[in-house]
């Protein structure tokens, strides 16, 4: 009985420091890539396509943070970063991200020629798994910051050859509050991403999913 008890005490003590460990070793990294990708220059060799990873778009457009995604594919667009923007995202039951994508980027001097849909794309391995089938083998993915680790890791496992470029963070208080949440959530994202596929491709991380509602669960609130 005592040597259950002094098991059960030690495991109890070991597990969450192990945790707490991974979990700190993982965000480490997530910020050592959007480091990465916020100050990588565009001046590499012309990638085959942009591949713009969906967030959040709404019936009359996008929102501010698929906005910032697509001005920076826009920009590297017309610098011949690549010669193709191909969109991704996914359907919420009411938007179709790849249809609000298209629009916003038309309106803004893209050419439909030069726009290429990926589907499905309602997950990042979605996406990356699209652009493979669509048989691009060096892309340029352009997403937010705290996001480029996740992109990276899954580029690799599927041997697919992407950079990560992101567009410069929002400043103020309460961007600074919203983007930690972001980090924090792709933080537990990335390490389940790490996991064997077939535990993972249960659990919904699309549209209106908790893995898009959980950054402000994991933010405190400005005081």
């Amino acid at each position: 009985m005592r040597k259950a008890t002094t098991g059960a005490i030690t495991f109890g003590v070991v597990a969450p420091a192990a945790a707490a460990a991974v979990i700190g070793w993982v965000h480490h990294h997530v910020a050592a890539a959007e480091r990465r990708a916020i100050s990588a220059r565009a001046d590499a060799p012309a990638a085959e396509a942009l591949v713009v990873l969906g967030a959040e778009a709404w019936p009359d457009g996008p929102s501010g943070l698929l906005r910032r995604r697509l001005d920076r594919a826009i920009e590297l667009w017309t610098s011949g970063a690549a010669p193709l923007i191909a969109i991704s995202g996914g359907w919420d039951g009411r938007v179709d991200e790849i249809d609000v994508m298209r629009d916003y980027l038309r309106a803004n001097g893209v050419p439909g020629r030069a726009i290429r849909d990926l589907r499905p794309g309602n997950t990042t391995r979605d996406s990356l798994s699209a652009a493979r089938a669509a048989g691009y083998r060096r892309v340029v993915v352009v997403s937010c910051g705290f996001h480029a680790h996740r992109i990276e890791s899954e580029a690799r496992r599927q041997r697919l050859e992407a950079r990560v470029l992101a567009p410069a963070p929002l400043v103020g208080s309460e961007a600074t509050r919203i983007e930690n949440g972001w980090r924090r959530t792709e933080t537990l994202a990335s390490i389940w991403y790490a996991l064997p596929p077939g535990l993972t491709v249960a659990l919904d991380t699309g549209p209106g999913s908790l893995r898009h509602t959980l950054p402000s669960l994991l933010t405190t609130p400005s005081r």
